[in-house]
């Protein structure tokens, strides 16, 4: 039986469609009466998930059509499909890479399972049987409303015992980290077959980028792979860079694959070059018994080195987003990503606090760095300013910015360009250590602790010790403990920004909670998330979008079980009793619904609270300027994380630092600068200090005599500001300084058991031994 779904039968009923009487094109249709097209779109507001289908079984899905307004909504909602009763769904793609159109502006696709056609209408054929049940959703992740038109077209009868699921999973590296692959699929367990792949592939260097193998790990391939690829372009069908003499890149589109988007730079704002590849496995399915991972290198070809070849092999650090497709004997996938594809509306001092951003390794940036700025003054860049902003919170910091480098050209003779880059441009991971790589690299910029040891061990940051006094350092204290080696300064932090947890009093209040409810342990705290949730609002928030960040804010609940990535010595200690505890507090609150799995009110923690979607979230110092700023009347509160049966608190300290390029057009000059704004005796380098933490920003100032003065003049004498000072800051550790590796493993550990239901103890192992792998090799400044 032929069977249907749209706006206009959202039953697919028999005999159930035309019958809307309200709808998108009610008005248009108000002269015309019922079945008029009353009905032919729906509205999807943002942060909220439309049902496009749930269907009774057995049965299969033959086609989906959809388009929507507008279309720079294709990467910013994400389409789920679930088979059976499974609460995890087996796809979970945004939607326009999911019909190979992954940059938000249409290509077309003239494939057998995928048509992408004028002016964005996507068609899918793959075939997706089930036996009880099947649900199709679309969230919407943008900051606006989604017009969706759609339809499923779908048979009822009776499927096969041994049917296999249609599965879809999205994987994003942004950018790849340096020396390291992307992986499409990360060990999928069961017996079925791969049928097919879409890259959309954002190039961060010039070169050709395309020589990348793609591996399928079959069965338990362990180091090395049963089916190797020779070259991205050979993968999808290509050759020869896919370009053609004369005419450059070239793109086609088959039935089977194709090269089907190329987005050149304009020389303006799209400065990267981006393509769009697939690769169906229709006629060519890759088997597999037991399990599959696949991965793709980021790799190009560079110039010659001396060593008589014309070319070289050098790994890149590309943007690659993912779709694989596959059919399996389950119908969920414990491998399957925790996907956040949309631009998350984090509010700016959040996403800068206490985190970096993958970069480059040390090996990108040697050797490289002159700044060439016009005219020859020195290059300060920075995500402050100068800009202007409707928020005055940032006005205050850009303008902190603008006078300090204003007052050092009035008063020295090397001058200093501040330069601006968007907060997204400079946190992206791929802006700096280009630059580096390309001699265009700042001669000043800023820097996040987690960066710290890449830019250290590639011969970037200058030695800032020769222009401190020893007082200096000593006011310092234990600041400058992640930013030094060797008793050498490289670093000079601006800000301490230490994490607790917020939460709503009025939320509190209503539940009957009161201050002497403030949990102190791990349970009490699951307790009270799990009092305080609603089906409008998480209990409790840790973050969920894998990175630098989410490292920083899971580290303090594995010390405080006393556990340690690397211990004293420099020895791998990850896989402890205190990682395992760590790892499955997060899962637990995962599990039973007490956090959830995707930031709410898109990360914006202000919103978040003032919308009545959170009661407790795990945030940090740098929010209470942003309560000041947006939310003055709002009533919240924090308190210090809880700790575990026999723990001890701790919490872990963020914040940016001043460094000056070694390779520069004048290090001395930009060394000293540096040490003249922050790291100065003299009262103006003190009370820039003061201004910046608790006039302009809300944080705890790294040097002592700054806090002295940051607290005479009442900066901390809010009960929110003074309980951090003093009761929160005291017991923090520095953010550590992992280079890319490690960090990586950290963060797939901490996915795979919040987010994708892996176990604790395997994961913890496997993370170990990658960093094993690592260290044992590393060449560098002390990783502890």
């Amino acid at each position: 039986m032929s069977r249907s779904i749209s706006a206009e039968n959202i039953t697919g009923a028999k005999s159930g469609g035309g019958r809307a009487t309200e709808g998108t094109g009610a008005v248009a249709a108000s002269r015309l009466g019922p079945g008029w097209k009353i009905s032919p779109s729906i509205d999807i507001a943002p942060g909220t998930t439309a049902v496009l289908a749930d269907i009774e079984g057995p049965g299969t899905i033959r086609h989906l059509w959809c388009t929507t307004d507008p279309h720079r909504a294709w990467r910013g909602t994400l389409l789920r499909m679930y088979w059976e009763d499974e609460e995890e769904p087996a796809v979970e793609v945004p939607l326009g890479d999911f019909f190979c159109n992954g940059w938000n502006t249409f290509s077309q696709v003239s494939s057998v399972p995928i048509a992408a056609n004028p002016n964005g209408g996507f068609n899918a054929y793959w075939p997706m049987p089930f036996h009880r049940r099947a649900r199709i959703t679309l969230e919407n992740l943008t900051a606006e409303k989604v017009t969706l038109y759609y339809q499923v077209d779908y048979e009822l009868d009776e499927v096969e015992d041994d049917a296999l699921w249609f599965h879809a999973h999205w994987r994003r590296s942004h950018p790849v980290p340096y020396g390291e692959v992307h992986t499409l699929l990360d060990t999928v367990t069961g017996a079925g077959g791969y049928v097919g792949t879409y890259l959309a592939w954002g190039v961060n260097s010039p070169g050709w980028w395309g020589e990348g193998e793609l591996k399928f790990y079959l069965d338990g391939d362990d180091e090395f792979p049963t089916l190797c690829g020779t070259g991205t372009e050979d993968y999808f069908g290509g050759a020869w860079n896919f370009d053609v003499p004369g005419q450059g890149y070239t793109a086609y589109t088959t039935p089977y694959l194709g090269l089907n988007q190329i987005l050149r730079p304009d020389g303006l704002y799209n400065s990267q070059q981006r393509f769009g590849m697939y690769r169906w496995h229709v006629l060519d399915p890759i088997r597999f018994s037991e399990d599959l991972r696949v991965t793709v290198q980021s790799l190009g070809i560079g110039p010659g080195q001396g060593n008589g070849l014309p070319h070289r092999y050098r790994h890149t650090s590309d943007d690659i987003a993912s779709t694989s497709l596959f059919y399996l004997d389950a119908p969920s996938s414990a491998s399957r990503p925790a996907t956040s594809p949309g631009t998350s509306r984090r509010r700016f001092l959040t996403a800068a606090a206490g985190a970096g951003s993958a970069v480059a390794a040390p090996a990108l940036l040697t050797g490289c760095g002159t700044a060439r700025a016009k005219g020859g003054n020195l290059q300060f860049w920075n995500f402050y300013g100068p800009q202007r902003s409707p928020d005055p919170a940032v006005n205050a910091q850009a303008k902190w910015f603008v006078d300090m480098v204003d007052r050092w050209n009035a008063t020295h003779k090397a001058r200093i360009d501040l330069v601006y880059l968007p907060q997204p441009t400079y946190l992206n991971g791929f802006k700096l250590p280009s630059a580096f790589a390309t001699g265009e690299g700042p001669d000043i910029f800023l820097l996040s602790p987690g960066d710290f040891l890449r830019y250290y061990n590639g011969g970037v940051l200058a030695d800032l010790t020769p222009h401190m006094e020893k007082a200096a350092i000593d006011d310092f204290g234990s600041a400058l403990d992640s930013r030094m080696v060797d008793g050498k300064v490289y670093a000079l932090p601006m800000e301490i920004e230490p994490l607790a947890m917020f939460y709503a009093q009025d939320v509190w209040e209503k539940a009957g909670l009161s201050e002497a409810d403030i949990p102190t342990t791990w349970d009490q705290m699951l307790d009270i998330g799990d009092k305080l949730r609603t089906k409008t609002r998480a209990g409790l928030v840790f973050e969920t979008s894998p990175g630098y960040y989410q490292n920083f804010t899971w580290y303090p609940w594995m010390w405080q079980g006393g556990g340690e990535v690397l211990d004293e010595h420099g020895d791998v200690a990850f896989d402890s009793k205190a990682t395992r505890q760590a790892l499955g507090l997060w899962q637990d609150a995962v599990r039973h619904g007490i956090a959830p799995r995707t930031m709410p009110a898109a990360a914006d923690v202000v919103g978040g609270f003032k919308g009545g979607n959170v009661a407790m979230w795990q945030q940090g110092i740098w929010n209470v300027s942003s309560f000041k700023a947006f939310a003055p009347e709002y009533r919240y509160g924090v308190f210090k994380l809880p700790t575990p049966p026999g723990g001890r608190y701790v919490t872990a300290l963020g914040g940016w630092s001043f460094c000056a390029n070694a390779q520069g057009r004048n290090p001395e000059a930009a060394a000293e600068f540096c040490v003249w704004a922050l790291g100065s005796m003299k009262d103006e380098s003190i009370n820039r200090m003061v201004e910046w933490c608790v006039g302009t920003k809300s944080d705890v100032a790294p040097r002592d005599s700054a806090l002295d003065r940051g607290s005479a003049k009442g900066g901390y004498d809010s009960e929110i500001m003074k309980k951090f000072k003093d009761e929160i800051f005291p017991g923090g550790r520095a953010e550590p300084r992992y280079p890319p590796v490690v960090y990586k493993a950290i963060s797939d550990a901490i996915q795979g058991t919040m987010l994708a239901g892996h176990g604790v103890a395997s994961d913890a192992e496997r993370a170990a031994r990658s960093i094993a792998a690592y260290t044992k090799s590393y060449k560098g400044a002390s990783l502890i």
